[in-house]
């Protein structure tokens, strides 16, 4: 996994150079990260959930980009999130149209990112798991520096952050935050509830 890892890291600099970007919407894209994850886990007691809240347009949710690398960064995202994830635990997609951009949150039911290490998770080799965690040793510390990488060439930018009760104050996990730019000058607003699939 390591060697493998390293590898992709080290020609991915040039691969993002000469990718083919084309108009592509967000929802696909998440549709099938969460279907192939659907898949994987369906005798696991843990669940993945997808959440896209309503647009105005097709429009909103589209953005010029490589659907194979963002594909890449939401599954490094919830393999990341699933790894952290209680048994049981769900891992829930969000996205919704914001001016000019489309936001993507991938959340957990972990124990959450120490304060201080919210910028360093995306450093290549960073890898802060417990020694009781069973996928330790199989992480190489690049998949979440692999995924900066991707949504910087796409123009966008990605951040971590903890979940926060907001009647305890404890952290109830991680959340993941993707950026990208909208294509099309509109402005991605709608009514009514989120739409789950």
């Amino acid at each position: 996994r390591l060697i493998n890892d390293v590898s992709n890291a080290s020609r991915l600099d040039a691969e993002l150079a000469r990718q083919e970007m084309q108009p592509l919407n967000v929802r696909t894209v998440l549709d099938t990260v969460t279907g192939i994850f659907r898949d994987m886990l369906a005798e696991d007691g843990r669940k993945i959930e997808l959440i896209l809240e309503p647009a105005a347009s097709d429009q909103a949710y589209t953005i010029i980009g490589n659907d194979g690398r963002l594909g890449q960064v939401f599954t490094n995202l919830v393999d990341n999130a699933l790894s952290f994830s209680p048994e049981g635990g769900t891992i829930t997609l969000r996205a919704k149209p914001l001016p000019g951009k489309v936001e993507i949150a991938v959340e957990d039911e972990g124990p959450g990112i120490p304060p201080d290490k919210l910028n360093a998770v995306f450093e290549r080799f960073y890898s802060d798991r417990p020694a009781t965690d069973n996928s330790r040793g199989k992480n190489s510390g690049l998949g979440l520096s692999i995924s900066k990488e991707i949504i910087a060439s796409h123009r966008g930018e990605i951040l971590a952050e903890n979940r926060i009760d907001a009647a305890t104050g404890k952290i109830i996990g991680a959340r993941f935050i993707v950026r990208l730019t909208a294509n099309g000058n509109t402005n991605g607003s709608g009514g009514g509830l989120g739409r789950r699939s």
